[in-house]
């Protein structure tokens, strides 16, 4: 019985991630990219999966925001796996009022929001390429370990293939697991 119980969770595990690396997500990704690095940005992007579990969503402590937390393993062939945590942060309005009272609410709403701004391969690979090039000078060991690994895992000239993101975007972020 017990033996049935770990093989149920598994399953489920396996069925709730997914690999973001698709052709549609490949192509939006492709439009933020310069012409003469879209041909190593392909071949790179082909020896790469990155693996999205389902997300845990947690609210501030004071009520004014929620986040969404997705675990994300990047891995290249032949490379050792490497996981971050992907934060997405998004500010509960108590301004708002409800058409309906019934069918919505302020932090319903916000949860729809999170749900609707889902990580793409565009804002993964943009926040990968932001850590890559982080000083190694401050102390938190784990980051270092992960900034090293992600170099091992890409070059230099490939994480520069890939697509940057807005600097605006400050709701997200990747921490090192």
């Amino acid at each position: 019985m017990r033996m049935n119980t770990i093989r149920i969770r598994m399953w489920f595990t396996i069925v709730m991630s997914h690999n973001i690396v698709t052709q549609q997500e490949v192509n939006n990704c492709l439009h933020h990219i310069d012409e003469s690095k879209k041909e190593q940005f392909l071949k790179v992007i082909q020896e790469t999966q990155i693996i999205l579990d389902e997300p845990v969503y947690d609210d501030s402590i004071d009520g004014a925001s929620i986040r969404a937390m997705y675990i994300v393993t990047v891995t290249r062939t032949s490379k050792e796996p490497l996981k971050f945590q992907y934060i997405s942060e998004t500010s509960i309005d108590f301004n708002k009022t409800p058409i309906d009272y019934d069918e919505s609410d302020a932090i319903m709403e916000s949860y729809n929001i999170l749900e609707r701004d889902m990580p793409t391969l565009h804002r993964i690979l943009g926040l990968l390429k932001r850590n890559y090039f982080l000083p190694q000078d401050f102390s938190y060991k784990v980051a270092i370990q992960h900034i090293n690994k992600l170099r091992q895992i890409f070059s230099k000239d490939e994480i520069l293939a890939f697509p940057s993101i807005d600097k605006s975007t400050i709701n997200i972020g990747l921490i090192p697991v």
